[in-house]
């Protein structure tokens, strides 16, 4: 896990870097990007993106833009989950969340500042195509519908057809993104673009019976079965690969393992 950490190291200087300082007008806003950037976090999507890329051999100089974009994307929708008018959390990663520590007003613009920085990082790259595909992935087709779905289906029962089409557009497709996201730097062969949607979709699934679990939402025993099926298959995918699947495969086992 050395080298995961060495990446998260490299991940965090990057974001820092594309980051404006909180000396930089207007400071409050500044600050309460900075602080929901930095405080605490996996850095989950950008290692993946940065893991897939050592499987297809891509320099990861080259997708550490969109990496750091994908994180900002990410960081940007967890501000906008944490407002009143969603999941009214006070509390994120142990800590005040962005409205709590800065405002409603504050946090929002934070939020969108965060989405705005994101697409300019990924636009660095100069690949249109992958832009118009995380803007998909995180619109009305993918992150937003998936909340949406959260927000008519709170308190509700609703079939696990409903729960699968919520969870695959609120979690899911980012993760798509960050798995297939690597393919549009260079020739893939289909058989391999293939494998990583397997991938990312079972990815996906798993992550969020993780957090059922987690949150011990429905039967854990059978939510236990079905990661445990779910953890074998993303082995069985990943070691195709080989040997250049093995810090991904590290990654899986860290997140699906039941201990």
């Amino acid at each position: 896990m050395d080298k995961i950490k060495k990446l998260k190291k490299e991940i965090e200087n990057s974001l820092d870097k594309y980051l404006p300082s909180e000396k930089t007008t207007p400071s409050i806003l500044h600050k309460a990007m900075r602080y929901s950037i930095f405080s605490g976090g996996k850095r989950l999507r950008p290692i993946i993106i940065l893991l897939v890329g050592e499987i297809l051999n891509i320099d990861k100089r080259k997708l550490m833009p969109f990496a750091c974009g994908v994180e900002f994307i990410h960081n940007f929708s967890l501000i906008h989950d944490d407002l009143p008018a969603m999941d009214n959390d006070d509390y994120r990663r142990g800590k005040l969340t962005c409205h709590k520590k800065f405002g409603e007003d504050i946090a929002i613009l934070a939020g969108d500042s965060l989405i705005a920085l994101g697409f300019q990082v990924i636009a660095e790259t100069k690949i249109s195509s992958l832009i118009s595909y995380v803007a998909k992935a995180i619109g009305s087709e993918g992150m937003a519908g998936g909340q949406v779905l959260d927000i008519i289906s709170k308190d509700k029962n609703v079939s696990d057809k409903f729960k699968r089409q919520r969870d695959e557009k609120k979690t899911g497709k980012l993760f798509e993104a960050c798995f297939l996201g690597p393919t549009f730097f260079k020739r893939v062969n289909n058989k391999e673009k293939k494998q990583l949607l397997k991938i990312s979709k079972n990815f996906g699934i798993g992550f969020q019976i993780r957090d059922d679990i987690e949150d011990k939402e429905g039967d854990i025993e059978k939510l236990k079965s079905k990661l445990s099926f779910i953890h074998k298959q993303l082995k069985k995918d990943i070691e195709l690969f080989g040997k250049k699947g093995t810090s991904l495969l590290s990654i899986i086992d860290e997140l699906f393992r039941l201990d």
